[in-house]
């Protein structure tokens, strides 16, 4: 498929995938004038069981077993990683809470619609078409004035650019080629690994010192994604003996 071949209800659904996601990273930066930098990404982290919940409720079944528990160690990870128990709870200001967690939400729905959204269209197409989306929305809420008041061709491009290229661009494009293959239930769960990167990038690039709780939120976290597939391939290494014995004894 390419862009000629999208009809625009193709063309639109994508669309109105990328919204949310705009929406979300929009909604946590308002969150972030009224709530310290560790609430905010507590309240943001929270579409890990916003997602399965509504995962849950679209297919009208529990979350396995394995879901559960690697959400409930993923929370109590992204409390040490996130600093809160350093810092304590300050300033929870109510509506710093609510725009937290509406881009919780926001950004819950990314990822579902990211997996279910025209999946047969290629990775780029259904990547600009999202962007497109999102854009729109930006600009209706931002009139572009930088666009013709000469203030683009300063910092703001520089900076504008290498933001836009990176947290943009890049992120939802490999979402929308990877939560296909994952499912949109492993999609939140691997996107927990933000904030893992986030810790682990202001101690290399940034030189900030991390305490020894938020290293090990850190561990616990990458611990968490790759409990399921340890545990898939430790099953597989039990069920291989048997299936061998059984083989010889035929």
């Amino acid at each position: 498929m390419n862009h000629a071949k999208l009809s625009w209800k193709q063309k639109l659904t994508l669309a109105s995938a990328g919204i949310p996601l705009t929406g979300g990273f929009l909604l946590y930066f308002k969150s972030l004038t009224y709530v310290p930098a560790s609430v905010a990404i507590i309240l943001l982290f929270q579409f890990i069981w916003i997602g399965a919940l509504i995962q849950s409720i679209r297919n009208r079944r529990l979350p396995d077993r394995m879901t559960v528990i690697v959400i409930f160690i993923l929370l109590i990870g992204t409390v040490l990683a996130a600093g809160l128990l350093d810092d304590g709870i300050r300033s929870w200001n109510p509506l710093g809470i609510f725009f937290g967690l509406s881009a919780a939400l926001l950004y819950s729905l990314f990822i579902l619609l990211s997996g279910s959204a025209v999946p047969q269209a290629p990775v780029a197409t259904r990547g600009v078409w999202m962007l497109a989306g999102g854009m729109v929305l930006v600009f209706i809420l931002f009139p572009p004035e930088f666009l013709i008041n000469g203030k683009i061709f300063g910092e703001l491009l520089i900076y504008g650019f290498s933001l836009g290229f990176l947290g943009s661009f890049i992120p939802p494009l490999l979402f929308t080629y990877g939560v296909p293959h994952v499912g949109e239930g492993m999609a939140g769960i691997l996107g927990a690994t933000e904030l893992p990167v986030a810790v682990l990038s202001s101690y290399f690039i940034l030189h900030e010192a991390i305490s020894p709780l938020r290293w090990a939120g850190v561990l616990i976290v990458l611990g968490s994604i790759a409990l399921p597939e340890i545990t898939r391939r430790f099953k597989q290494m039990r069920s291989c003996p048997s299936s061998s014995t059984y083989t010889s004894s035929g």
